[in-house]
């Protein structure tokens, strides 16, 4: 049986640290008002409109009817998205580090907004 519990201590913690530990820091930290910009206020503002508009399809009947709370959840859930093929096609491609370093910094960070919205 699948326990949330269990993942949040046992298997995101190594994940987290391998994204940290392989992280070029100059580049991420020249970057960080940026990379916070896109990562707290796109992932929030995505969430909010996913998850609303989720829950006022639900009321009109166009959709499943779910709670607000639920809808929310599912909207926070879904607007973390994992860049990994972009990062893939940026290393094949040499483009600008800064640019690789604003896509892959603000999948590093929405993933902790969306787990922040989600609890």
């Amino acid at each position: 049986m699948f326990r949330p519990n269990m993942f949040f201590l046992l298997l995101l913690p190594p994940i987290i640290f391998e994204s940290g530990y392989s992280l070029h820091k100059g580049n991420f930290f020249q970057n960080i008002g940026s990379i916070t910009l896109f990562a707290v206020l796109g992932t929030a503002i995505s969430a909010f409109i996913v998850g609303g508009g989720i829950y006022f399809l639900g009321q009109a009947g166009v959709i499943y009817k779910m709670s607000m709370t639920d809808s929310f959840a599912f909207g926070s859930l879904i607007s973390a998205v994992d860049p990994v093929a972009t990062i893939a096609i940026f290393n094949a491609l040499d483009v600008d580090p800064v640019l690789q370093m604003l896509v892959f910094g603000e999948s590093i960070l929405n993933d902790a907004v969306s787990i922040v919205l989600t609890k």
